[in-house]
Protein backbone atom coordinates (compact mmCIF):
# COMPACT_ATOMS: atom_id res chain seq x y z
CA UNK A 1 0.00 0.00 0.00
CA UNK A 2 1.49 3.32 -1.05
CA UNK A 3 0.45 6.52 0.73
CA UNK A 4 1.35 10.11 -0.05
CA UNK A 5 2.36 12.69 2.53
CA UNK A 6 0.30 15.87 2.51
CA UNK A 7 1.24 19.37 3.64
CA UNK A 8 -0.35 20.50 6.93
CA UNK A 9 1.02 23.88 7.95
CA UNK A 10 4.79 23.52 8.27
CA UNK A 11 4.53 19.76 8.69
CA UNK A 12 3.69 16.71 6.63
CA UNK A 13 0.83 14.32 7.46
CA UNK A 14 0.13 10.72 6.60
CA UNK A 15 -3.56 9.86 6.32
CA UNK A 16 -4.42 6.34 7.46
CA UNK A 17 -7.54 4.79 5.97
CA UNK A 18 -10.36 3.47 8.12
CA UNK A 19 -9.46 -0.07 7.04
CA UNK A 20 -5.84 0.36 8.12
CA UNK A 21 -6.90 1.88 11.44
CA UNK A 22 -9.16 -1.15 11.93
CA UNK A 23 -6.31 -3.56 11.22
CA UNK A 24 -4.22 -1.78 13.86
CA UNK A 25 -7.09 -1.94 16.34
CA UNK A 26 -7.07 1.83 16.82
CA UNK A 27 -9.84 4.39 17.08
CA UNK A 28 -9.08 7.66 18.84
CA UNK A 29 -6.15 6.13 20.69
CA UNK A 30 -2.82 7.80 21.30
CA UNK A 31 0.00 6.13 19.38
CA UNK A 32 3.73 5.68 19.85
CA UNK A 33 5.68 6.43 16.68
CA UNK A 34 9.25 5.19 16.30
CA UNK A 35 11.73 4.50 13.53
CA UNK A 36 13.28 1.03 13.35
CA UNK A 37 15.71 0.06 10.62
CA UNK A 38 14.49 2.92 8.43
CA UNK A 39 10.80 2.00 8.86
CA UNK A 40 8.14 4.08 10.57
CA UNK A 41 6.50 1.98 13.28
CA UNK A 42 3.11 3.00 14.72
CA UNK A 43 1.77 1.26 17.83
CA UNK A 44 -1.03 1.95 20.27
CA UNK A 45 0.52 3.91 23.12
CA UNK A 46 1.09 1.83 26.20
CA UNK A 47 -0.95 2.81 29.21
CA UNK A 48 1.21 4.31 31.91
CA UNK A 49 1.73 2.29 35.05
CA UNK A 50 0.09 4.54 37.65
CA UNK A 51 2.01 3.11 40.62
CA UNK A 52 5.36 3.61 38.90
CA UNK A 53 4.40 7.15 37.90
CA UNK A 54 3.30 7.97 41.46
CA UNK A 55 6.54 6.64 42.93
CA UNK A 56 8.57 8.71 40.46
CA UNK A 57 6.54 11.83 41.24
CA UNK A 58 6.89 11.16 44.97
CA UNK A 59 10.67 11.00 44.66
CA UNK A 60 10.85 14.05 42.42
CA UNK A 61 8.57 16.20 44.58
CA UNK A 62 9.32 14.65 47.99
CA UNK A 63 10.44 17.92 49.60
CA UNK A 64 7.45 19.91 48.31
CA UNK A 65 5.00 17.17 49.35
CA UNK A 66 6.45 17.09 52.88
CA UNK A 67 6.06 20.87 53.12
CA UNK A 68 2.45 20.64 51.96
CA UNK A 69 1.71 17.96 54.55
CA UNK A 70 2.89 20.19 57.42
Amino acid sequence: MTKKLIQVGNSKALILSKDLIGLLGLENDAVDVTVQDGALVVRRASKPDVQTAMRAAGKKYEKALKQLAE
